[in-house]
């Protein structure tokens, strides 16, 4: 009967262990509108077990996670790479209700960071990209670049960035040099140096520069990151005016692009 009892008590233990792995083993749910019908079920279900004023991280576990890992499913993979797959996922019922899913868990952990990390219902890791997701995925790969643009202009100029050594970096960067344009043009875009930018001679080409400049940049994401030397606001509007006083990053900014890593386009 002892022997029976340790037995059994073992079994107990091994079918436990077997029940926590399978909730983070890391294996995704794929996006298919089969998975999708039957979490959705699991969520609706789910919901009506919720209890009025029950804790904000509980009510998420039981209504997302939960239902999630019941079909075997590891709820932060899942999370994390039906973001990716939805870069390139045409308009289907399964992406629609995808979509949903994404937008719901994304605002509750944005706007509950820490709790869903201590009450178990993301790991820091997982919080940590979805923060960095909701902040930069509708910001141009080129306004990226262009901030690590003023990071290199500040850096090689004791820390501020005049706006004539900027437009140089950006000139042999060939972010100012656009195909777009006819021959003509981009002949007298390559021409231009930051010494002669912004003789009056050269302002129709000038104005063109920053017509396809504003396209590719996202001007007003660009001044959220920028500061002048006296702390104040850059006016991004007609940015390449040669009266624009010398700018450099926001120190928060530094940190940001330091830490940027586009892990949903991947």
């Amino acid at each position: 009967m002892k022997k029976l009892s340790l037995f059994l008590i073992g079994l107990f233990f091994i079918v436990l262990s077997g029940c926590s792995s399978s909730a983070g083993n890391g294996d995704f749910m794929p996006i298919t509108e089969e998975n999708m019908n039957e979490y959705f079920n699991g969520m609706a279900d789910a919901k009506k077990s919720i209890s009025v004023g029950e804790d904000v991280v509980s009510s998420a576990i039981k209504q997302y996670k939960e239902p999630l890992e019941d079909m075997g499913y590891d709820f932060d993979a899942t999370l994390l790479n039906t973001i990716i797959a939805l870069q390139n996922a045409g308009y289907t019922n399964a992406s629609t209700m995808a979509t949903s899913f994404v937008n719901h868990t994304t605002y509750f952990i944005q706007n509950n960071p820490q709790k869903s990390v201590d009450g178990g219902f993301v790991t820091e890791d997982t919080k940590d990209k979805i923060l960095m997701y909701l902040k930069f995925k509708e910001m141009k790969p080129k306004t990226i670049q262009a901030l690590k643009f003023v990071e290199k202009c500040q850096d090689e100029h004791s820390g501020i960035c005049p706006i004539n050594f900027y437009v140089k970096i950006l000139l042999n960067n060939n972010l100012l040099n656009f195909s777009a344009r006819d021959s003509k043009t981009q002949n007298a875009i390559k021409s231009l140096t930051a010494d002669n930018l912004f003789l009056n001679e050269n302002r129709s080409i000038v104005s063109q520069v920053e017509y396809d400049f504003e396209n590719q940049i996202n001007y007003q994401e660009l001044g959220k990151y920028l500061i002048h030397n006296n702390g104040g606001k850059v006016n991004t509007n007609g940015f390449f005016a040669s009266y624009t006083k010398p700018f450099k990053l926001k120190e928060s900014a530094t940190k940001e692009l330091e830490n940027y890593d586009p892990w949903w386009t991947k």
